[in-house]
C-alpha cells in the first residue's frame, strides 16, 4: 500500500486566530501539506499535565490524529512549545520516516520548557514564522511531498509513481 507522504501542520490554535496565519497559509498551498487544528483537549491543558501524563496524553492524540490523515506524515511543523509532545508522539509512531520542523522563538518557553528543550535538540529544520519559505518547500520537495511547484511531482517517494 502507497503511503501518501505529507507535512503536517499541527496549528496551535484555531487558523483564523492565529497570529502566525500568514506563514501556515503559505506552507497550506502546498498539496501534500495538511492542517491539524488544535485538540479537544488543549495543548495548554496539557501543558499543565506533569511531563510524563502529558506525553502519554499525547501519544493518543498522535494515534487518532494518524488514524484520520490522507497519508503518512514526512515532515511534522509544530510553531509552539506546548504542541511539542504532540510533534514528539507523531515521530515516535513514524519512526525514522519523519522529521520534527520546531519555529525559532524569541520568547521564553515558560512551563514548556523541558519538552521545548527536547523538540530543540530532535528538530530535523528550525524556521521563523517570518521567514523565507523557499527553504521550506524545497525540504518539502526533497521529504517527496507535493509542494505544488512545477516539477515537484517528480521527487522521489511523492505522487502515485514514487
Amino acid at each position: 500500500m502507497h503511503e501518501t507522504p505529507l507535512g503536517l501542520l499541527l496549528l496551535p490554535e484555531r487558523l483564523e486566530r492565529f497570529a502566525a496565519r500568514e506563514h501556515a497559509e503559505r506552507l497550506l498551498r502546498a498539496p501534500g501539506v495538511v492542517a491539524a487544528d488544535p485538540p479537544a483537549v488543549s495543548y495548554a491543558t496539557i501543558g499543565r499535565l506533569p511531563l510524563g501524563f502529558a506525553l502519554g496524553v499525547a501519544a493518543r492524540q498522535a494515534k487518532r490524529l494518524e488514524r484520520a490523515l490522507p497519508g503518512a506524515p514526512r515532515a511534522v511543523i509544530v510553531y509552539e512549545p506546548a504542541q511539542a509532545a504532540l510533534g514528539l508522539a507523531l515521530l515516535a509512531r513514524a519512526g525514522e520516516r519523519a522529521e520534527l520542523w520546531y519555529a525559532e522563538r524569541d520568547e521564553d518557553a515558560g512551563r514548556h520548557a523541558q519538552i521545548h528543550e527536547v523538540a530543540e535538540a530532535r528538530a530535523a529544520l528550525r524556521f521563523a514564522p517570518a521567514g523565507e519559505h523557499l527553504p521550506l518547500i524545497e525540504r518539502l520537495e526533497a521529504l517527496g511531498i507535493a509542494s505544488g511547484r512545477l516539477g515537484s511531482e517528480r521527487y522521489p517517494g511523492s505522487g502515485s509513481g514514487g
